[in-house]
């Protein structure tokens, strides 16, 4: 896992730097609106049957959620707006949680970084470790820029909703997740 996290995190730094420190200050202009590729239906599926590792090293699939509302939250530990966030995705998992809603963090960091965190700040969603190849789906899925923090909104039918590059808000988020749970 370390000799392929490497690539991944220079991707994710480089990115970062190339949206002119947007993910690293949070007064900044925002990142270019996102756009989804032609080919994001077969790769969200390859998304949520790819096995990833929670903190404890045990495999994982998102598919595991379906029908349910899933915000699918990409980040990492070493990333402000992503560690900004966290207390809200947290907050509204926990409001959410019987409405059919699930948050999934999906981090570009170690498991040993993301399991100190969630103890650290009580995470109470699941946390997994992304593999390489997860930064190219994200960039297939709308995040062009491949910057982070990046988030998905999928309906209860597995359908895209909403995709945010950059923090996404409490209230936004929760306005889409009232939206999606009332049907």
């Amino acid at each position: 896992m370390k000799k392929t996290l490497k690539p991944l995190l220079a991707l994710a730094l480089a990115a970062g730097a190339g949206l002119g420190g947007y993910m690293l200050a949070e007064n900044d202009t925002p990142p270019p609106p996102v756009t989804l590729s032609t080919s994001k239906d077969s790769t969200l599926q390859t998304l949520l049957k790819a096995p990833m590792p929670d903190v404890a090293g045990k495999p994982q699939q998102l598919a595991a959620y379906k029908g349910q509302v899933l915000v699918l939250n990409f980040w990492a530990t070493w990333c402000p707006p992503c560690r900004k966030e966290m207390p809200d995705l947290a907050t509204l998992q926990q409001k959410f949680a019987g409405k059919g809603v699930q948050v999934v963090g999906v981090s570009i960091d170690t498991a040993e970084n993301v399991k100190t965190f969630q103890q650290q700040y009580k995470i109470p969603f699941p946390l997994l470790i992304a593999e390489p190849e997860v930064a190219q789906w994200t960039t297939e899925l709308g995040n062009t820029a491949a910057g982070l923090p990046f988030t998905l909104v999928l309906d209860k039918n597995g359908q895209i909703r909403h995709a945010k590059l950059g923090q996404i808000s409490a209230p936004e988020l929760e306005n889409l997740l009232t939206d999606l749970t009332r049907s």
